[in-house]
């Protein structure tokens, strides 16, 4: 019987084989290093303790365009899963919200839409560098360490996580002071497999929780870029502010 596979399965196979491999060359190489103690200190660097007292998170930033100018963003957070993000380019603004993964997004001069890959993936890389998903899933057993890589020069501790679906997370640590340096994965925008990189820099301290100020997500073609300049909380977000954008 003839087995037939698209494009996205042949690619994950091929990443789970690396990943394979990987995984059973370095835990032969680094048996000695306690994976779970790495794990503890990457939370610990983040405040991940502290970050859980808050119930909502205002943040306000930068988009930086590839000219080099720059457009206001501002993303909102209400647990346990409600998101908005507000894009401002130029004169037009685009609000984009998403909630139990279902959402809405309003483009300059359409009306409001469902949420589309795009906008999803929008949101998504902005909201990763505030939760990553090693830091929120439950399931522990999906999680394991993968060795040390070297990320733009800097030595890193490399954890994979698996989620539901079966797809491969990576992220990396840097090996000094255990922040996430690298997020990879394997995404699915309009039907078509593309490679989803994220580059976290620059880490400054908000009230006991420190959040990347420096973000570069690339994904095929596209690049987004932007900084974090203040994040406040529990600035009394209700379900309202997350609902469908006019």
């Amino acid at each position: 019987m003839a087995i037939k596979l698209n494009i996205y399965s042949l690619s994950a196979i091929i990443l789970i084989g690396i990943l394979s491999f990987s995984n059973t060359f370095c835990s032969q190489a680094d048996s000695n290093i306690n994976s779970d103690e790495i794990f503890e200190k990457a939370k610990k660097f983040r405040g991940v303790e502290f970050l859980n007292l808050y119930s909502d998170i205002g943040v306000n930033g930068k988009i930086i365009e590839k000219n080099g100018n720059l457009n206001e963003l501002n993303y909102f957070f209400l647990k346990p899963d409600k998101h908005r993000l507000r894009l401002h380019l130029g004169n037009f603004m685009i609000n984009i919200t998403l909630s139990n993964d279902a959402g809405w997004a309003k483009l300059p001069g359409m009306p409001t839409i469902p949420i589309d890959d795009i906008s999803r993936h929008n949101m998504e890389s902005v909201s990763l560098a505030f939760f990553p998903k090693i830091f929120v899933m439950q399931d522990r057993d999906s999680m394991f360490y993968s060795g040390i890589e070297k990320i733009s020069g800097i030595g890193c501790f490399k954890f994979v996580l698996i989620d539901k679906k079966g797809i491969y997370h990576d992220f990396f640590f840097a090996e000094n002071d255990f922040r996430l340096v690298k997020y990879l994965t394997m995404k699915e925008m309009n039907l078509e497999p593309l490679l989803f990189e994220a580059y976290y820099d620059k880490y400054n301290d908000f009230n006991g929780v420190k959040f990347p100020t420096e973000i570069e997500v690339y994904s095929g073609d596209r690049e987004l870029k932007f900084k974090i300049e203040n994040v406040n909380y529990n600035i009394g977000l209700t379900e309202s502010d997350f609902g469908k954008p006019n």
